[in-house]
């Protein structure tokens, strides 16, 4: 033995080397335990896509389950959708391609498409002076305004009716003209029949600047066909 070397000395070098072992040891049976876990799990393809994860009922909030019943009630669109003839309109005009009609009104007026037989141009409900001209489109004898009359019948003293003959766009009508005495209020229906078809244009005095707007607005309109 070399003198300065020791049996102290000794010791240590086999400890450290036992550490380093035993640490070597311990890394390579990391790798192993990697190495397996991915020879069993199945290899991912990078270019395939991902699925979508499903999430279940119970993960969605309240709302987010009401959105989702919303989505799935929601009817598909129907092909007849798609063949309904859209109308033509823009600020201060409205035409009608399906009743072949137009009207110019104020520019400040909304327009309400309930569906192409029942249009409104103006303020619904009627509020501070203001209304709408309501066009409606019905075909038959039997109308609304028929039965208008039958129920001024039955309350004869509450209900006030009149008519009188009148030529709208070149075609000859009648104004019938509907005074709610109790309400205190006064309908206007002008009814005019075209082609088989009966045009209903109606709308209540609400005051003496919007009857003005409804004059203007109605010698404006005009058949188209």
């Amino acid at each position: 033995m070399k003198p300065g070397f020791s049996t102290i000395n000794i010791i240590i070098i086999l400890g450290l080397i036992l550490l380093a072992y035993l640490g070597y040891t311990e890394y390579l049976d990391d790798q192993v335990k990697q190495i397996l876990s991915g020879s069993v799990s199945s290899p991912r393809n990078p270019t395939a896509p991902e699925k979508p994860k499903q999430t279940a009922a119970a993960d969605l909030t309240p709302g987010k389950q009401t959105a989702l019943k919303e989505i799935i009630a929601r009817p598909a669109e129907t092909p007849e959708a798609e063949k309904t003839i859209a109308p033509a309109s823009k600020k201060g005009y409205y035409e009608n391609n399906a009743y072949f009609y137009q009207i110019s009104f104020p520019e400040d007026w909304p327009i309400r498409v309930r569906s192409e037989s029942n249009v409104s141009l103006g303020i619904v409900p009627p509020e501070n002076g203001r209304g709408a001209i309501t066009i409606e489109i019905s075909q038959g004898e039997s109308n609304e305004l028929d039965q208008a009359k039958a129920e001024a019948k039955k309350y004869a003293g509450l209900i006030s009716i009149t008519e009188e003959p009148i030529t709208l766009a070149g075609v000859s009508g009648n104004k019938i003209t509907l005074n709610n005495l109790m309400a205190k209020t006064k309908t206007i229906n002008l009814l005019l029949k075209k082609s088989g078809l009966n045009y209903i244009i109606k709308y209540s005095e609400e005051s003496p600047e919007f009857v003005s707007q409804v004059d203007r607005a109605l010698a404006t309109f005009k058949f188209t066909r």
